[in-house]
């Protein structure tokens, strides 16, 4: 809310104030700014309204998100012969862009050629349901698990 209000009395203030050719500069200088503040308003309308759906049957898999009536398929579906990795990431531990130490969460992918269904992203299960559902997709696709285990983290050399 305070963001968008201030890109709004920004964007108010030096169109409306300026003279004519600098206002469509800054008119479009403004652009960007409205972007990423209606793609915020958008994950919060999604948190409190979306829904997300994985469905896979004997023909396809679609993954559908769901926000006021509007329904988005990302990716599009893929026919379920195309299906060509089941792959479970364990929680691990990386480095964000500071250098620190950071969480993160398992997931479980379901792969058709290129294209990456994610099941309960974001930490949504946790670890032994992902098994569980990993398994049970196992067996119901006839194909193994990838056990995408990540590289160690590099320790620091002790000899000069």
């Amino acid at each position: 809310l305070a963001w968008n209000s201030f890109i709004l009395f920004f964007t108010v203030m030096s169109v409306g104030m300026a003279p004519f050719p600098v206002n469509l500069v800054f008119g479009l200088f403004t652009l960007p700014f409205w972007g990423a503040g209606l793609s915020m308003v958008g994950m919060i309308l999604f948190i409190l309204f979306g829904t997300i759906h994985l469905s896979l049957d004997r023909s396809q898999i679609a993954l559908v998100y769901e926000i006021l009536g509007l329904r988005f398929h990302r990716p599009k579906p893929s026919l379920r012969q195309h299906i060509s990795r089941i792959s479970l990431i364990p929680r691990h531990f990386g480095k964000d862009s500071d250098g620190d130490r950071v969480e993160i969460k398992p997931k479980l992918e379901i792969w058709a050629g290129s294209k990456v269904y994610p099941v309960a992203a974001d930490g949504l299960l946790t670890e032994p349901e992902l098994e569980w559902l990993a398994d049970e997709l196992s067996r119901w696709l006839r194909m193994p698990i990838t056990r995408n285990l990540p590289n160690p983290p590099e320790r620091p050399s002790m000899g000069g």
